[in-house]
């Protein structure tokens, strides 16, 4: 399901503090979220809203715990190349 890919790119391209960890937690434990819900814990809920829920909380857990500096990298880049014109 695209549940586990919504939040890592929404919170790639508007979250600055979004990092390659949190990045990959939220698409790890979004995607093994809907799978148990879809397949083995039958609630009246649809299976994509604890993904997502499980999706977002890995993202802010991961980004937060585990930052790196990627978005520095690219302001950096970003600068370079804008100098050079």
């Amino acid at each position: 399901s695209l549940v586990s890919l919504f939040v890592p790119l929404c919170a790639g391209l508007y979250w600055k503090r979004a990092s390659n960890r949190g990045t990959l937690l939220s698409m790890g434990v979004g995607m093994a979220t809907w799978i148990y819900f879809d397949f083995f814990a039958h609630s009246e809920w649809p299976s994509l809203l604890p993904g997502l829920g499980a999706s977002m909380l890995a993202m802010m857990l991961g980004s937060v715990f585990f930052p790196d500096d990627s978005y520095q990298r690219f302001e950096e880049q970003k600068g370079y190349l804008t100098e050079g014109n």
